[in-house]
């Protein structure tokens, strides 16, 4: 998960969004940082000195929040692995084996999760992956695109990885 920090502004009627730090989050208390902040009003004005001048005009509000995301920073799409399967079918990652091709999966369990900062991207397409595959369609994407976002890569990687036993 990553800590995240929005600012917003109220000037007039009209409502402006902006910002957003993207840190680590180890567990600490969720709150607002005035390094975040200042982050956040460089960026904007670096993008744009008009929009920071008018933003800044209004009353300015801070919020913090925790952001569910991956280490890959990749989103977890697709049917579900069955995990306790995989480590047995795929054990020999861990010593550089060759190993099966196919993944056990877990019959109509679908995920579509750890989209982090990028959520309005990734859950438009995502939705669209999740119904090719409930209604066996063609996939939206290429099979690359697959790869990178299935649910079982960070197993797979762990393994071979020796980080899990």
């Amino acid at each position: 998960s990553a800590l995240s920090c929005v600012h917003f502004s109220l000037a007039s009627v009209q409502f402006r969004l902006w910002g957003a730090t993207y840190r680590d989050h180890t567990g600490e208390v969720v709150g607002f940082s005035e390094d975040d902040s200042a982050l956040n009003i460089e960026a904007l004005n670096a993008l744009s000195p008009f929009w920071s001048t008018a933003a800044l005009a209004g009353k300015v509000q801070s919020r913090a929040g925790v952001r569910a995301t991956t280490p890959d920073r990749l989103p977890l799409i697709g049917l579900l692995p069955d995990i306790d399967k995989v480590l047995q079918t795929h054990a020999g990652l861990r010593s550089g084996q060759n190993v099966p091709d196919e993944i056990a999966r877990q019959a109509g369990h679908y995920i579509a999760a750890g989209f982090g900062s990028r959520g309005f991207t990734f859950a438009p397409w995502a939705a669209r992956v999740i119904a090719a595959l409930l209604f066996e369609d063609p996939l939206p994407t290429q099979v690359r695109s697959m790869k990178l976002v299935d649910p079982v890569r960070q197993v797979l990687r762990n393994l071979k990885r020796g980080q899990i036993v």
